[in-house]
């Protein structure tokens, strides 16, 4: 599949990349998780299939927000530079896939003890009117393509994530995301955003 693949293709998020949104919403994730975090609001799993260099992490939560504000707290570039003290360095590239809905963004994190790693990945957008649902879809754009690779920084050139936000009420929604890339490159799930939420 896509996620399990990690880079888009063609540099082009498809409709048929968003199937793993509604298998988050209907619970149809299949078997293999294991529980690695959890408190009151968020639950993360994560799964590792044989084989594979590839590690899944799943969240499941509700918060005390607004559908609407917790979108825009989650794809607020501007918003995550804020809050985030890992993130060095987040921005769309600018005249990338223009004429789309798509966008190309880039994403340098900070890993302690370690060499930075960054992200160069596409980005589509759904919302739903009648259910109140976003859907959020990135993966990885063909290395080198948008942002050649940065001299010290290790470049992850697997990463997938898939998102759902919908409406539980007026003022809290629930969330569902699965979020896939190679540790091998990102040097682990804390330091390299692998269970952190995407932008």
């Amino acid at each position: 599949s896509s996620l399990m693949q990690g880079v888009a293709t063609d540099d082009v998020i498809h409709d048929h990349d968003f199937e793993d949104c509604d298998a988050l919403l209907d619970g149809r994730m299949g078997d293999g998780w294991q529980l690695f975090f959890q408190n009151t609001d968020v639950q993360i799993q994560r799964r590792v299939t044989e084989g594979s260099p590839l590690t899944e992490f799943r969240l499941d939560g509700r918060l005390p927000f607004p559908v609407p504000l917790f979108f825009e707290m989650l794809t607020c570039l501007e918003y995550r530079r804020s809050y985030d003290k890992f993130t060095a360095e987040i921005a769309k590239v600018p005249g990338a896939l223009e004429g789309t809905d798509m966008d190309v963004i880039y994403w340098r994190v900070r890993v302690p003890m370690l060499a930075d790693r960054d992200y160069v990945f596409v980005r589509r957008i759904t919302f739903e009117k009648a259910t109140q649902t976003y859907r959020i879809v990135s993966m990885s754009a063909s290395p080198g393509r948008f942002r050649a690779p940065v001299p010290g920084v290790v470049r992850v050139e697997r990463y997938t994530s898939k998102a759902v936000l919908r409406a539980n009420g007026a003022d809290a929604c629930d969330f569902r995301i699965l979020a896939c890339q190679d540790l091998r490159a990102g040097g682990g799930a804390a330091g390299a955003g692998g269970a952190r939420r995407p932008p």
